[in-house]
């Protein structure tokens, strides 16, 4: 009866895993999105400098300028902004789940040597 002591029983095991795979399906999916979005703001910035250049603005330094303070490519900037912080917040959610997984099992291996 005392070798079972140190077992984490099976559901706790599935729960613990099951965290795991969860938050990282969160967490792939918000990198995905804040990739997304990244790439689209890179898109609306070039295409807002055409923008300019068909406005008649010829410096590719003062097109820049200009697209960059477009509300347009600042609500990119924002949507972009707000991706990569659920992204992190994801990350850290989905390393929280590992760490208690660890946990457990340091736990499990200290109990172990310790009825040894």
């Amino acid at each position: 009866m005392s070798e079972r002591r140190w077992q984490i029983p099976d559901e706790l095991v599935q729960e613990l895993l099951n965290a795991i795979e969860d938050k990282g399906k969160v967490y792939a999916k918000a990198k995905r999105r804040a990739a997304e979005l990244e790439h689209k703001r890179k898109g609306m910035k070039a295409s807002m400098m055409k923008v300019m250049e068909a406005h008649g603005i010829r410096s590719h330094q003062k097109q820049e300028v200009e697209a960059l303070c477009h509300p347009t490519y600042e609500l990119a900037v924002k949507a972009a902004c707000d991706a990569i912080e659920q992204e992190v917040n994801a990350q850290v959610a989905f390393e929280n789940a590992e760490r208690d997984w660890e946990s457990w099992r340091t736990i499990s291996a200290n109990e172990r040597k310790a009825t040894r």
